[in-house]
């Protein structure tokens, strides 16, 4: 019996984990943890910037649509020419500026010259901005280049890009530097956006209206 009592007892002093055990699992737990919260950022930031240029797309996409649908149908897009000859062509678009990264603007061009020359900060109901748009999260523009040549490779760096659509043409007039002038009806644009976490993305039209989205090799 007594062999017995010392064996029962000995089993359950055996049983359980050591104090050098538990300091094992805690560190391969905080281990797996931060893998897994480390991975979890990394997808979350990529999957915020893929909503950001998706959506920013999806509204040149819009611009170019209400251009040709005819929104606004009123005084606001009628058209003065030099003759004095009155008549509606409704003109949108979007304006990206390098020195605004967090903001876009949408606007009605209604002068004309295929460049944004509004004030989003005025009261007048007559001014060309329809809305100065907040890019969400930590994203912003990082880069804003047009191809000006044949080169398709070749993109320069601008400081201020309009697209514009005009009806009842789905086609995009790029104008660069806020020069009406100084636009390119057979080339393309870039815009390029950027995380938090330094992945980016750019948004690419193209001169008969097409909008594409690309991801950036790091």
């Amino acid at each position: 019996m007594k062999i017995t009592k010392y064996k029962i007892l000995n089993t359950r002093y055996k049983q359980g984990y050591t104090f050098i055990e538990l300091i094992v699992v805690i560190a391969i737990f905080s281990i797996i943890s931060s893998v897994v919260l480390f991975n979890f950022s990394d997808f979350s930031t990529n999957i915020s910037l893929q909503n950001t240029t998706s959506d920013i797309a999806l509204q040149i996409k819009e611009a170019q649509s209400d251009a040709i649908s005819g929104r606004l149908n009123d005084t606001i897009n009628l058209y003065v020419d030099s003759s004095g000859l009155e008549y509606y062509k409704p003109s949108f678009g979007m304006r990206f500026e390098i020195d605004r990264p967090s903001n876009f603007i949408k606007f009605t061009d209604l002068d004309k010259d295929r460049v944004y020359g509004g004030d989003c900060s005025s009261a007048v109901t007559n001014t060309e901005c329809l809305k100065d748009v907040k890019i969400n999260g930590f994203d912003s523009i990082t880069n804003i280049c047009v191809v000006k040549t044949t080169d398709l490779s070749n993109c320069e760096d601008v400081s201020i890009l309009d697209i514009s659509f005009e009806r009842p043409f789905p086609d995009a007039i790029i104008s660069a530097d806020g020069d009406g002038t100084n636009f390119f009806e057979n080339n393309s644009a870039q815009v390029t956006l950027v995380s938090s976490k330094g992945s980016q993305r750019k948004i690419i039209i193209n001169s008969v209206g097409n909008i594409s989205i690309e991801q950036v090799a790091p």
